[in-house]
């Protein structure tokens, strides 16, 4: 393999690893949206929950047998 054939090899292996990587940064940026969104969901499931619970929701005394048992 000549100069010349092993420079033009070493630029597609270039192009195809900047390819790559610009995928790559897509992907984890899309990633990082998407976490955001589900930390905001679980923070307003979150905060229904404990509403549900301040109005008498579950307590520890509601799985308790009733005392007849």
């Amino acid at each position: 393999m000549n100069e010349q054939q092993r420079f033009e090899s070493l630029e597609i292996k270039l192009m195809h690893l900047e390819d790559t990587v610009a995928g790559l940064g897509s992907t984890c940026a899309h990633q990082q949206r998407e976490l955001a969104e589900l930390r905001e969901r679980l923070r307003v499931v979150s905060e229904r929950l404990a509403g549900y619970e301040d109005l008498g929701g579950a307590s520890a005394t509601a799985h308790e047998p009733p005392p007849h048992y």
